[in-house]
């Protein structure tokens, strides 16, 4: 179960806190209507309000908060982060990677389907698309880069975010940066949409296939 807490006093007033509220509301139930494999399932949702306790004690503890509560699907698998660290090791892992990632944009192509944007990859305040792709682009980086050290993935995590790849990445995985930098352009409009994506990594999945079963 999600939880979304906002704390009144951060907002200019509590008209800001209703409408921001209602917001949330309408995209939770027009997430609750999506069915797709590659999908978090969202049941329903409710308001009510909940504890926080701040580990500042600058601060009070135990403030009562307003609330969305939201009822989701259980995924027994853990999130991304611990499928990559699980398989991480494995020699088939740069295929198990594209596997992956196709599931995550074909999950990601049905919800731009229905018109709407995935809230949990979103940045920042500008919604739209494009900020989805960018945030795919970050995502596609950080599976493929669990075949370089972590040190160095994250001394070069700023300018990844910036849409400059290290070096060694870029020798590595030539098919895919140059896909990965158009996601990640500072310009929204030369983002590839994800039917692009899926069409470009579907062929190269098929290359690789068709190669594998040659030898």
């Amino acid at each position: 179960m999600a939880r979304i807490c906002r704390n009144k006093s951060e907002a200019d007033d509590n008209e800001y806190t209703v409408d921001e509220s209602r917001n949330v509301i309408r995209e939770v139930k027009g997430l609750a209507q999506l069915e797709h494999e590659n999908i978090v399932r969202y049941y329903c949702s409710w308001e009510g309000t909940d504890h926080m306790t701040y580990p500042d004690s600058s601060k009070n503890s135990g403030i009562t908060v307003p609330c969305l509560f939201i009822q989701m699907e259980l995924c027994e698998q853990g999130p991304l982060e611990k499928w990559i660290d699980n398989n991480r090791e494995r020699q088939n892992y740069h295929q198990m990677a594209l596997d992956k990632f196709l599931q995550i944009l074909k999950g990601v192509e049905y919800i731009h389907s229905k018109q709407l944007i995935h809230r949990d990859l979103k940045f920042g305040d500008r919604y739209g698309k494009e900020v989805d792709i960018y945030a795919l682009g970050l995502i596609w980086f950080e599976i493929l880069s669990a075949l370089v050290s972590r040190h160095e993935k994250n001394m070069v995590w700023p300018d990844v975010r910036d849409g400059k790849l290290p070096s060694d990445f870029s020798k590595q995985f030539k098919i895919e940066v140059p896909i990965i930098k158009k996601m990640l352009s500072k310009d929204p409009s030369k983002r590839c949409p994800v039917s692009q994506i899926l069409d470009i990594l579907k062929s190269v999945d098929k290359d690789n296939s068709h190669k594998a079963y040659s030898h």
